[in-house]
């Protein structure tokens, strides 16, 4: 059963027989590094580090009392809290863009090649 769902229903020719999904995705959708993966991994990256960070100071100045409290330690470690939404909102918005690059180099291959686009999802 697992040799079924791992072939595709669309002969890739006369000579080639039927084409693997794995054949497909390296071949086809092949796809290398561009500024929506930077923003990804940056936002995403930057978010999780950057609320950790936030967490462990603001933990430090409640433990620690009034006067770390007061310091510029519990801002910053705020700041760094509420900076995590606007990096995770980036790195969401960058993978979304990923996947939708993927979906249409996929119906555009399939196009090109004569297959039905919903054959290709």
């Amino acid at each position: 059963m697992d040799m079924i769902r791992e072939r595709t229903y669309f002969p890739a020719g006369k000579d080639k027989g039927f084409v693997t999904a794995a054949h497909v995705d390296q071949d086809a959708f092949e796809s290398t590094w561009s500024w929506w993966h930077v923003g990804a991994s940056l936002g995403i990256g930057a978010g999780l580090l950057g609320g950790l960070l936030g967490f462990i100071l603001t933990t430090l100045t409640w433990l620690a009392g009034n006067e770390l409290a007061a310091s510029n330690i519990g801002l910053i470690g705020t700041s760094l809290i509420v900076g995590i939404i606007p990096l995770m909102i980036l790195g969401a918005h960058s993978l979304d863009k990923i996947d939708s690059i993927k979906a249409s180099k996929r119906i555009e291959y399939c196009k090109r090649n004569g297959f039905d686009y919903r054959q290709c999802k």
